[in-house]
């Protein structure tokens, strides 16, 4: 069910991105994190569909976990990124990784 939920909420969440908001929010954050720019009054009824459509995952602890590890691992290799490119690409082609490491770890990279 973690997968699955966590499919469901990146899913609902990318469908209400605002572009035009998510830079300046992640200016303010000083681009340490990547935002959708979705407002909170919007997130937090996004938020409620989302439970009430998926109910609450039975290990709602190792979702949030793996939400978190899926990220570090993006981060880490945007991070290696700046500094050899074409090992990120080559990585990132050949390992099987969460969508969301892989995403995070292009972001950057034409």
């Amino acid at each position: 069910m973690s997968s699955t939920f966590m499919d469901a909420a990146l899913q609902k969440f990318q469908a209400h991105a605002d572009k035009a908001l998510a830079g300046p929010m992640e200016q303010y954050m000083k681009n340490h994190f990547p935002f959708l720019g979705i407002k909170s009054p919007l997130r937090k009824e996004l938020s409620k569909q989302l439970f009430r459509e998926q109910g609450v995952p039975d290990r709602w602890e190792e979702v949030v976990l793996q939400l978190f590890i899926q990220k570090a691992i993006g981060w880490s290799l945007r991070e290696y990124a700046k500094t050899n490119p074409e090992a990120v690409r080559d990585f990132v082609e050949k390992t099987p990784l969460a969508s969301l490491s892989k995403r995070e770890a292009l972001k950057h990279l034409a």
